[in-house]
């Protein structure tokens, strides 16, 4: 039978010539074979061929296709091989030309549609055959649904599309079909390149839209229609799907077909996309990890040679457009994502074509990744080198191009927080703002969920995530955004962006972006409080919710974004009673830089700066005042009129520690001192053990500093030195150790410092003038 009889021909199954060669031995009669499959020895992959081509012989045969009932039970008998084992090529061909013969009884013709499972790649010329078969309209239309269900899921296992796609005319005429629409939608969908949009077909299907209600199917064909052409115009609002239809439409015979792959190749890359490509693309993908030198032609980027030919001062983004539309799906993805000229290229020139086109092949790449096969250790490698080369290019440009916001919020719903650990976290660092809602769903509420079950270095690292997310949102400029922002307020279009804040897609100005970091500012500080406490106050947790707030505290000095967010009362403190020294003094240095912030906000204009409430200020000074009553007054859980709130404990707990501190011959006022707290006790005596060593005195007991003990010890001038000269040079000691933030916010906040520190300056600034005048 010639290549060209097979289109649209039914087939005479008596004079298809089958190649019946067993491997072992031919079973005499029917008897024989059902005592073979019924007996103890296994069907291996080693003889699994001779039961089936002994079967497939019966069938084919025109006595046994009239028993209707002896078609069921052998079929029945041979399909738990063929479902586990597939077809090989010979017996594929013959279970097709079973199918199309319509010589079967319609039960035992359904049944071998579930044969179609190929070891191999499936020949062009089995799916022309049967996209040959929607000339016969007395072909039954179910098993026609099914033929074309099966080709559009096994589409990229074809062994070309040279000849498939001649027919593309062919099934664009046949969407007349209402039953097969939707198979042949499919097919189309994955066949349509730049070549095939033309103004009659996009006529014809806006006007099988318009003949009743929008089929799904229609639509998500005439969007990749609008891909390739976006002036349109009349079919832009049938385009508005949230899903693609033909998302996972075939899982069960795709991870079937995959299942069967890795069981006669003994390898773990998922077949159900083309090796080929999968190979390409990975090859791309790990093409900077090796020596210039080694690598070969093939995996040298696409796309150079094009950039190399086009002037970059006269450069038309409709040429790189015709240029990828030449490539292959794995090598556009190349393109753009391993190749940095392309990417400046795209930067500098945002075309409203070329970007939706990236964002449709990426979206395919990562379903076929993802969702459309099992996932195996060779898969997740090439996802996670995808995902690489999408960071790359998000770290060029500072934003996401927009498919990877919608695959992170899908992908956050199913993500066990194990897999991708740091590709996941920082893509989520480049989602560009959006209202609280919006990102709480899509996001942080999945992330939350994982935070309460893992372990202190997940929540860590979801801490540090969240701090660079809000480190690249306070990089834009928003003054100028606010400015833009007031030129479209008289704009009646309520969805004005602003493209120029964002890369891709732009900012809305309906949204007070300042609202939202303070909002994901409030949730971040729960979380901290949150980890400390089911966490034991690990100082993993403590180092990254500190590291958090000194980026907080800072954004408005250094970022001019007028909002200032206080830590929660509990993380203040709970950090302020750490016995680690660089726990106190980074949350003092926190208090320190929110200090500056302060001051600093009250010189901006009116309309830049942040109006806080006296409350607010009151909230902020408590928290400053009990720790330097703590730290330097030595009046700590003092509960005077007009002096701390005592860090809002009650009276009635303030009595009972002084009570405690009664017992033991301590003093409350004292215990959290710079010189008796457990955190800077030890430094305290190694300083008092430096000044005695310096002064050649006899070294001290070691108890704790005492007015007394500092007696012994002199000035600078030789004359006694007092507790609170003391206590001055130990600070300037802590500062040289590293404890700057303690220094800092002492001198800033103590009277009596200052004024130390303003005649120190005096007194410099008197002897560098006389130095001068000698």
């Amino acid at each position: 039978m010639s290549f060209a009889s097979n289109v649209g021909a039914s087939v005479d199954i008596d004079h298809v010539e089958t190649p019946f060669i067993l491997d072992a031995h031919t079973f005499a009669n029917d008897t024989e074979y059902e005592a073979a499959t019924q007996s103890d020895s296994p069907i291996t992959q080693h003889n699994v061929d001779q039961y089936i081509d002994y079967a497939l012989k019966r069938l084919c045969g025109d006595n046994f296709r009239r028993k209707v009932k002896g078609q069921t039970n052998l079929i029945n008998r041979i399909a738990p091989f063929i479902e586990k084992y597939g077809v090989k090529s010979d017996h594929f061909c013959i279970i097709l030309d079973l199918i199309l013969c319509q010589a079967l009884s319609p039960r035992s013709t359904t049944k071998l549609l579930s044969f179609l499972l190929p070891r191999t790649a499936v020949s062009q010329k089995e799916v022309i055959r049967i996209i040959g078969h929607l000339s016969q309209r007395d072909y039954p239309a179910d098993i026609l649904q099914s033929l074309l269900q099966w080709v559009a899921c096994v589409y990229n296992l074809i062994d070309g599309e040279e000849h498939i796609t001649k027919l593309y005319g062919l099934l664009f005429h046949y969407l007349t079909l209402e039953r097969l629409r939707p198979q042949i939608c499919h097919l189309l969908f994955l066949m349509t390149k730049k070549v095939h949009v033309k103004p009659y077909r996009v006529r014809f299907l806006l006007k099988l839209l318009e003949k009743g209600q929008p089929e799904p199917q229609l639509i998500a064909l005439l969007k990749v229609y609008q891909s390739y052409w976006p002036s349109m115009g009349a079919g832009l609002k049938y385009v508005n799907l949230k899903q693609n239809p033909f998302y996972n439409v075939y899982s069960k015979i795709q991870s079937k077909v995959t299942e069967i792959h890795r069981l006669w190749l003994d390898d773990t890359t998922p077949r159900i996309f083309d090796e080929q490509q999968v190979a390409s693309a990975s090859a791309q993908m790990v093409c900077e990890a090796e020596p210039a030198k080694k690598r070969t032609k093939s995996q040298q980027y696409m796309g150079i040679k094009f950039l190399q030919e086009e002037k970059p001062d006269m450069f038309d983004p409709e040429l790189l457009l015709t240029y990828l539309d030449r490539q292959s799906i794995p090598e556009q993805i190349s393109s753009i994502l391993g190749n940095r000229m392309i990417q400046h290229v795209i930067v500098c020139n945002p075309n409203d074509v070329v970007i939706p086109r990236v964002c449709d092949i990426l979206a395919q790449q990562l379903m076929d990744l993802l969702y459309w096969n099992r996932q195996t250790a060779a898969s997740n490698k090439v996802l996670k080198e995808l995902l690489y080369k999408i960071l790359q290019v998000a770290r060029f440009t500072k934003a996401h191009i927009p498919v990877m916001e919608t695959f992170l919020e899908r992908y956050l719903c199913s993500w066990n927080g194990i897999d991708l650990t740091s590709e996941i976290f920082e893509l989520l660092t480049y989602i560009k703002p959006s209202s609280f809602q919006v990102l709480f769903e899509s996001y942080l509420k999945p992330l939350y969920r994982l935070y309460c079950v893992s372990d202190v270095q997940w929540k860590a690292k979801l801490i540090l995530c969240y701090r660079n997310w809000l480190k690249n949102w306070a990089l834009l400029d928003w003054y100028r955004h606010a400015e833009r922002k007031k030129h479209f307020a008289d704009e009646s279009e309520e969805d004005t962006m602003d493209s120029i804040a964002w890369l891709f897609q732009g900012i809305s100005f309906n949204t007070d972006y300042f609202a939202v970091m303070q909002q994901m500012i409030y949730h971040v500080d729960r979380l901290c409080v949150q980890g400390l406490v089911l966490e034991q106050d690990h100082p993993i947790l403590q180092h990254v919710s500190l590291s958090f707030f000194e980026f907080t505290a800072s954004m408005s000095l250094q970022h001019d974004i007028p909002s200032i967010v206080l830590p929660a009362a509990s993380l203040v403190y709970r950090s302020f009673f750490s016995p680690n020294a660089t726990v106190v003094s980074r949350i003092c240095g926190i208090l320190h830089k929110y200090k500056l912030s302060f001051e600093s906000n009250d010189r901006q204009a009116e309309d830049w700066m942040d109006k806080h409430s006296e409350d607010y200020l009151d909230h902020f000074n408590t928290y400053v005042l009990d720790i330097c009553n703590c730290l330097w007054r030595n009046l700590a859980f003092d509960h005077r009129e007009g002096s701390s709130s005592t860090f809002a404990l009650s009276p009635d707990i303030i009595a009972f520690f002084h009570k405690r501190c009664d017992e033991r011959g301590d003093s409350l006022n004292l215990l959290f001192s710079l010189t008796h707290s457990s955190a800077f006790v030890g430094f305290s005596k190694q300083f008092m053990k430096i000044k005695t060593e310096e002064l050649g005195l006899q070294s001290q007991p070691e108890d704790l500093i005492t007015v007394e003990s500092v007696k012994a010890l002199v000035n600078i001038e030789g004359e006694p030195m007092s507790y609170m000269d003391y206590r001055v040079d130990y600070l300037d000691y802590l500062n040289d150790l590293g404890f700057r933030g303690v220094y800092d916010l002492l001198y800033t906040c103590m009277a009596s410092l200052i004024k130390r520190k303003e005649q120190k300056q005096d007194t410099n600034e008197q002897e560098e003038g006389s130095n001068e005048e000698e």
